[in-house]
């Protein structure tokens, strides 16, 4: 770790792809977290070895040691118009609450914007809730704007050209929150929080929640929210954020208590309406009490949304070689191996019925 400064390191081929291929606008690539750039092309086994370093640069970002992230993870931009010209642009925000702007061919700083909080928290900072930001933005490059949250809880927007104010800032989520990657979805940011980090006098724990905000109208943007529990448990915390899916977007959730219809939600696969309004539907797995006595926390991780009927792998293949080895893997127990069997079972030969029952929470 680098004393008053964080490094923040770019690795890229020398032979880029065509205008568009290197662009990457939100946290996994696309608002379903993929992880998968379709329009890029030079990256093979033949050019992967010749990967090297092209730049890094320094950011004057002050680090805590309570805190596990002083970057959010890069985004790019390409053919951006700004005061020196146009340039592919590299975005993240620090956990001092500033939003850089990096030339992607130099790394040399093109802008940079600082957002002072002065709120005070509710808790002192550790390791769970370091008080400092951490939600990867999103970039609208039909706006030419990106979003981001800064630790006092509020949404921002910013020109990519040259950090200009597109938004007026509202609040997001409670101050000093751990919110995670934001979402664009016609033309509205959502983000989850969880672990109850965020706080105000008035409330002093942060509920689980997954908030939306309409930016359609930049001047007057409009919050909703829908809450996944009571308190500190049953919070979504992957680092994804909300996930784009057939049915609004979707989110996993921490250990907590299991009571739909009194809004507690504790590990569960959430299908939320878009917007954040209205019921949800949800899977939660028949051991849910297994996994909040082992600690094992659903939530701590984020869903993936693709098409089986475009992307299922061949049961003969190596899909379900990887899933024989997890069932014969000494530290897989009983009722994991009964659920991972469940699923070569269920989605080998009914992808639609995997579907319905365990995301929709119901047969259909």
């Amino acid at each position: 770790m680098v004393r008053g400064g964080m490094r923040a390191l770019l690795v890229l081929l020398l032979a880029s792809g065509g205008a568009g291929a290197n662009e990457w606008l939100t946290y996994g690539h696309d608002p379903e977290r993929s992880g998968w750039n379709r329009d890029e092309r030079a990256l093979s086994p033949k050019s992967v070895p010749r990967l090297k370093l092209l730049w890094e640069t320094q950011l004057p970002v002050a680090v805590k040691d309570v805190a596990l992230s002083s970057l959010t993870s890069p985004l790019v931009a390409n053919a951006i118009t700004t005061p020196q010209g146009r340039r592919d642009l590299v975005f993240t925000v620090g956990m001092d609450d500033s939003l850089s702007a990096l030339d992607a061919a130099t790394g040399a700083t093109i802008w940079r914007k600082s957002f002072p909080n002065d709120v005070k928290p509710v808790r002192r900072a550790n390791i769970n809730c370091s008080n400092t930001e951490q939600a990867t933005p999103v970039i609208d490059k039909s706006r030419g704007v990106i979003y981001f949250t800064t630790s006092d809880g509020k949404l921002r927007g910013a020109a990519l050209g040259d950090g200009a104010e597109k938004l007026t800032p509202e609040q997001f989520v409670a101050p000093f929150s751990r919110n995670w990657s934001l979402n664009l979805i016609d033309g509205v940011v959502y983000t989850a929080s969880g672990r109850g980090c965020g706080g105000t006098p008035e409330q002093t724990i942060e509920p689980g929640t997954v908030a939306a905000m309409d930016v359609h109208d930049p001047a007057h943007p409009v919050r909703t929210q829908f809450l996944t529990g009571k308190g500190r448990p049953a919070g979504p915390w992957g680092r994804g954020g909300p996930v784009k899916g057939p049915k609004g977007v979707y989110v996993q959730t921490a250990d907590g208590p299991r009571d739909p219809d009194k809004g507690l939600y504790g590990n569960a696969v959430l299908a939320i309406p878009p917007r954040a309004q209205g019921a949800p539907d949800y899977y939660i797995p028949a051991e849910w009490k297994a996994l909040n006595a082992r600690d094992l926390d659903l939530g701590s991780g984020s869903p993936v949304v693709f098409r089986f009927q475009t992307y299922l792998v061949d049961p003969e293949g190596a899909a379900r070689d990887y899933l024989h080895a997890m069932l014969a893997h000494p530290y897989v127990g009983e009722w994991q191996q009964a659920a991972l069997a469940e699923t070569v079972t269920i989605e080998a030969d009914e992808p639609r019925v995997i579907y319905r029952d365990k995301l929709a929470g119901r047969a259909a």
